[in-house]
């Protein structure tokens, strides 16, 4: 069973103790079975999505703007990108 968003003491002790079943929670506390994590969230891509219930561990939204994409809009630009090992003959 899935319980999204709900209060930890409502999800409650270990499940085994109540259920037959795997709780698996997203945002739902620490007592469930299991934990959803979804990856854009936890790697942190989108810079005004911030859902409560997930830690950040990453900014790989952060490293995409002020890295690869200003990089790599420079060196096509320039003429340096693709060169002859990113091209077929």
């Amino acid at each position: 069973m899935v319980v999204e968003c709900v209060p930890a003491d409502v999800a409650g002790p270990p499940s085994p103790r109540r259920l037959k079943i795997p709780t698996i929670g997203i945002g739902a506390g620490p007592n469930c079975d299991g934990q959803i994590l979804v990856t854009p969230d936890v790697l942190g891509m989108f810079e005004e999505l911030k859902p409560r219930f997930a830690k950040r561990y990453a900014d790989v939204g952060g490293e995409i703007r002020a890295g690869g994409h200003r990089r790599t809009a420079g060196r096509c630009a320039r003429g340096a990108f693709p060169g002859a090992e990113q091209s077929f003959r």
